[in-house]
């Protein structure tokens, strides 16, 4: 909340003083920053409340529109859209999120997040080998996201390609030592081997695309 009151303060002191160029850059830029900490509240709130689904979709509509107006001053913002696409996907508006995170990727297709938030929903419509690819460009642009990791390894495991998804849930977990949700899927995965598997130290592991004795 003191955040969001400093954002509206930072766009009162924009709207009053600023001319031109400046007063634009600015107010996109407050307007942005609302519209992520917006995101952010309503995120939490989904996950915290799930069961009170009016209280976290008001607060994710607000983020939205609080979005749009930034991408009214900057149309072809790339992280903008992309944060956009999130609070759709958020709001189960799959097709608007896709919709947000293909203009993204147009304008900046080296976006390592929106290429894996655009395989989140290409996972919801269980097109998973196309899932499967907007994933491995992601990490290939971005090979340090533990996110990526554990979202690839889940449509892995979706693909029925255990052993693989075992070795990247470990490897997001070895980025990110308090990656829960990484941690319950790959123990969830080795329970489901019939013959568990060694896990590879990551440094091992060969990215995704290269050949690997699981997709032989």
């Amino acid at each position: 909340e003191e955040a969001l009151a400093d954002v509206a303060l930072a766009r009162e002191l924009a709207e009053a003083d600023l001319d031109g160029e400046t007063r634009l850059e600015t107010l996109f830029s407050v307007e942005d920053q609302q519209g992520r900490l917006e995101l952010e509240v309503g995120k939490k709130a989904k996950l915290q409340d799930h069961e009170v689904e009016a209280k976290w979709t008001a607060l994710l509509l607000a983020a939205v529109r609080t979005i749009d107006k930034a991408l009214k001053l900057k149309p072809r913002a790339a992280d903008t859209l992309n944060n956009r696409g999130v609070a759709y996907y958020e709001l189960r508006r799959f097709p608007q999120a896709m919709d947000d995170f293909e203009r993204c990727i147009a304008i900046d297709p080296g976006h390592d997040r929106a290429l894996s938030n655009k395989a989140l929903v290409l996972r919801v419509r269980r097109d998973l080998e196309a899932a499967h690819a907007s994933l491995s460009r992601s990490i290939e642009e971005n090979p340090n996201s533990a996110i990526s990791f554990n979202n690839l390894a889940c449509i892995e495991r979706d693909l029925g390609r255990n052993g693989n998804a075992l070795r990247n849930f470990q490897r997001a977990v070895d980025m990110d030592a308090d990656y829960k949700q990484a941690m319950r899927n790959r123990d969830s995965t080795l329970r489901e081997l019939k013959e568990p598997v060694p896990i590879t130290p990551a440094t091992d592991v060969a990215m995704p695309g290269a050949p690997t004795t699981a997709d032989a």
